[in-house]
Parts: structure tokens; sequence; C-alpha cells
């Protein structure tokens, strides 16, 4: 940095490395494990960008998924070389495997495609998270309603809903001049199944320069039950979560309370506070 150069430079010869850590002092480890260590696991070069969730299968071995785009998905990270993305850059959402058993830098394989489009940002029903889940909610671009090839982050026009043991994919187009930001699930009840509930998320309307949020229930998720449409434009709202009201009794309100205030309708008389 000292001689002008970039802070974060993306390296094309470096694998995509993954780091197992245990995740408590009281969590047993793998055999041949010792205590303290952690293992690196490689693949391809990639970006695996986002993660939905992982868990350990009944067969010892991890499993993760994740968005994974084939060259640099942030380009305002430059190559020393200077060397941009390809213009066709293809990303998808894959889940990997890591078998504990293997040693340190070992070479995981191929990892499973769940589904073949652009996406990003996924998100679950968090009272599974550690747990095998089932449904998946991602940013999608959907092609059949919108060219986005050029860059798959802003062809990000619609949400999915994907089925880890059917295969299904349902999807919510938000137009052609939207662009989705992160999705976040909302159980119906505390003891709602898997992914019955809402998805809430933010929706930038370029042309209209402003945003809506909409709501979804999954059990129609081709449409909104409900649109709430700002009057003014927020910036890219990433990495959200859906607390329950229970569990911030605690907690100062995030809104500033008010004390009433009496108008006289004096206009420009009125005086000021």
């Amino acid at each position: 940095m000292k001689k002008g150069g970039q802070h974060w430079a993306w390296d094309y010869e470096k694998p995509a490395t993954f780091i197992v850590v245990p995740r408590r002092r009281s969590t047993p480890l793998p055999e041949g494990w010792k205590k303290g260590e952690t293992r690196y696991f490689e693949w391809k070069n990639c970006m695996p960008v986002h993660t939905a969730g992982a868990w350990e299968g009944k067969d010892g071995k991890l499993y993760m998924e994740t968005s994974r785009v084939h060259d640099n998905a942030f380009p305002f990270f430059p190559p020393e070389d200077g060397r941009m993305p390809s213009p066709d850059t293809k990303g998808d959402f894959v889940r990997w495997e890591f078998d504990l058993n293997e040693p340190s830098v070992s070479k995981i394989p191929d990892p499973l495609m769940v589904l073949d489009v652009p996406c990003e940002f996924p998100s679950i029903d968090e009272r599974f998270m550690t747990k095998e889940y089932e449904w998946v909610f991602l940013d999608v671009f959907i092609p059949e309603e919108s060219d986005g090839k050029s860059n798959i982050y802003q062809g990000l026009n619609g949400l999915a809903m994907h089925s880890n043991r059917t295969n299904e994919t349902r999807y919510f187009y938000a137009g052609e001049d939207s662009h989705v930001q992160e999705p976040v699930f909302i159980p119906r009840s505390k003891d709602a199944k898997e992914g019955d509930g809402w998805v809430v998320a933010m929706i930038e309307k370029r042309i209209a320069n402003r945003c809506d949020l909409v709501v979804i229930d999954t059990r129609d998720f081709e449409k909104a039950i409900a649109i709430i449409e700002l009057p003014f434009h927020i910036k890219a709202q990433v990495h959200g979560n859906w607390v329950e009201a229970t569990e911030t009794q605690r907690t100062k309100s995030f809104v500033r309370e008010m004390d009433e205030i009496k108008i006289s309708r004096r206009g420009a008389l009125e005086p000021m506070i």
C-alpha cells in the first residue's frame, strides 16, 4: 500500500481454501486430530462468497453450502497485474464436502451442484442452523426475465426458495428494473415446520430510484402478500436477521421515543423546540 497498490488483491494462482476449526474446547475431536488442531482444505481457484449453512453428516463428514463464482467476483480487488474478471463469469450454488480423516491441505472433491443459476446471499430457517436443513432462500438471476450475464450481481432480479429434499425450486420475480437484496426468513410460529413462514427482502427499483420492502408467504412464494413502497432509495442492505420481540425485551428500542408535541397551528410563528 505504501507503493500505491491495492489493500486487497485477487490471486489467480491461489486455491479456494477452507479452514475447519473445532467450535468449542468440549467438541469431540475427529479421530486422529490433536487438541487445538485445525485443518485446511483446498479446491480450485474460485470465490465461494456467502454461506447458507453447514452440518455434520451421519457419515462423519462436514457439508457446507455456498454461492460460488468461477472468477474474481470483486473487481474492486484487482490482481496486481490489473487483470479484470471475465465478462461471462459463471455463478452458482453448491455443496462442499469435507472428509475430516484427510490430512491438512488436502484437495476436496468437486462440489455438488445444488442450483445452477447465478445467486447470492443464501439464507435458511435459522432454527436449523448447524443441522441438515431442507429449505434455502436466495437472491437469483432469473434468465427468462432478464439478461444479467454482463454482471451476475446486477442481474439478481428475483428470489428462489429451494428444497434440498425434493430439488424443487420456486421463484419470485421482482421486475425488470429491479435488484433484490438479501432475503431474511421469519418463522410463522415457534413450532412451525422448517421453512414455513415469511421471507422479507429489500428491492431496489432502479428507474424509479427508490426501494420496496416485500413480504412473501412461503406457502405461496411466487407473489408478495405485502409491498411497502418507500419514497426514497436505500443503499444496499446485506446481512440481516429476524429477532423475535420476546428476545429483545431487555434491550432499548432502536427508535427514539418522542414526547407529545402540541402544535398551536400558528404556522411560521410556531416556536422552535
